[in-house]
């Protein structure tokens, strides 16, 4: 897995993303995170309502990832269709 440090493109991201979420890899996950960043979900808002939604560094975001993936062992993405540029990625 490839460290925040390095230079990858959004889609490079995405991808390193999905592969770690569907390996149930949290700590890869927020390795692609800056330390600061920031995660919003309406799952996050129901299932930890204190939060508003929105939880904020990678301590924070490694713990919501871990317990997600306990409580969904098995949940993956399947991706259909990633449109990419310089700038962004979406899946």
């Amino acid at each position: 897995m490839a460290t925040r440090e390095a230079a990858m493109t959004p889609a490079e991201i995405v991808n390193a993303w999905l592969r770690a979420f569907n390996a149930g890899d949290a700590e890869a996950m927020v390795a692609l995170y800056a330390e600061d960043a920031s995660h919003t979900s309406p799952k996050l808002r129901v299932s930890q309502p204190a939060t508003g939604g929105r939880i904020v560094g990678r301590d924070a975001m490694r713990e919501w990832w871990a317990s997600t993936f306990e409580r969904s062992p098995g949940m993956r993405y399947d991706v259909i269709t990633t449109v990419a540029d310089d700038r962004a990625a979406y899946t």
